[in-house]
């Protein structure tokens, strides 16, 4: 206890003299009492949204005369490690930040995006409303082997399935998505630019397997991950997959828009999408709006399809892929539009 107490007396002596001092929202709460004693009057806490309520409470010391929250409360909660508390009447999976905003509190909204193509920012119109585009995301350069092919929804009708744990798994997909991740990596995009991103666990390792197996991809580090587990993070290139496939009107994870939020906003040149669109579309109003958005108003505007427009990097010949298979092949300059 005295050597804790010594220790204490140690770090508030140098603190005091520092003008800024970083913490995790944990370290806030553990070390509460030191960080009172130093009488901080401006606080600051970045991604509030994901924070829950105890932390943020936490923060307000005696001193403090300005609390600052910074956040996102249209993309993932924060956790709550008992779920009982989760829901009616407590709702502890509730940040103070979201529920400042739901209560009416006034708050500034950055309205102009500098991460992804315009194609792919208007994805996000459902959920943010209209956004500027910064001048830098207007030309980014094309993904090799997908010609002007920015984004696109390639739609199917192969059937879900569950695996020994119970979470949802879609095979002929992964195989699909696996094939894809290769072709873009033989066609010049690096791996490091590539990020797999899936609503389930089962997929995220059925994925790992297939792609570990590849002898192209031996000795290679590929990127498969949750979307729980991403956000804050950006890629080049982000390959999603929905794995949902059934008749019924459950669509599970797909349909918690916080988590539609962060699947849809991680690309930066390329953002392509592989699921069953008219299940999602009849079972989810944002993904209704999502796959409408890419369906277009005109043929040249369409981004969505049954067949995946590939274009080789070396012969610029425009190939469709239907599943697993090759429909057909075609000069670059060919006029044939996709239907």
């Amino acid at each position: 206890e005295n050597l804790q107490i010594g220790k204490w007396e140690r770090d508030y002596f140098l603190l005091q003299e520092a003008n800024v001092i970083g913490m995790t929202t944990t370290g806030l709460s553990k070390y509460r009492g030191l960080i009172s004693s130093l009488k901080p009057r401006v606080i600051l806490i970045e991604e509030a949204a994901e924070a829950i309520e105890a932390p943020i409470s936490a923060a307000c010391v005696d001193s403090l005369q300005h609390l600052i929250l910074v956040g996102d409360h249209k993309q993932l909660k924060g956790s709550c490690a008992v779920k009982d508390l989760t829901g009616k009447p407590f709702f502890l999976d509730m940040s103070m930040f979201e529920r400042l905003v739901h209560n009416g509190m006034k708050y500034v909204t950055l309205r102009q995006q500098r991460r992804m193509a315009p194609e792919m920012r208007r994805l996000l119109e459902p959920i943010y409303g209209k956004l500027q585009d910064h001048p830098s995301v207007i030309q980014r350069t094309n993904i090799p082997g997908m010609g002007d092919v920015k984004s696109y929804f390639f739609s199917h009708t192969w059937p879900e399935n569950s695996d020994s744990l119970c979470s949802k798994i879609n095979e002929t997909e992964a195989e699909m998505i696996a094939g894809f991740y290769v072709y873009l990596v033989m066609n010049g995009v690096s791996v490091t630019d590539i990020t797999i991103l899936t609503f389930y666990n089962g997929q995220r390792k059925k994925l790992l397997k297939l792609l570990k197996q590849n002898p192209y991809l031996q000795g290679l580090y590929v990127k498969v991950v949750t979307v729980d587990s991403y956000q804050g993070e950006e890629n080049e290139v982000v390959i999603l997959s929905l794995v949902r496939s059934g008749n019924h009107r459950n669509v599970g994870f797909l349909s918690v828009e916080n988590r539609a939020c962060v699947a849809l906003s991680r690309a930066k040149r390329g953002f392509y999408i592989f699921g069953n669109a008219k299940s999602l579309a009849a079972a989810d109003p944002l993904w209704w709006t999502v796959i409408s958005t890419m369906g277009g108003e005109t043929p040249e505007d369409r981004k969505l399809g049954f067949y995946l427009p590939l274009t080789c990097t070396k012969h610029g010949r425009k190939t469709f892929i239907h599943g697993l298979y090759l429909v057909h092949s075609l000069p670059l300059e060919h006029p044939l539009m996709l239907i």
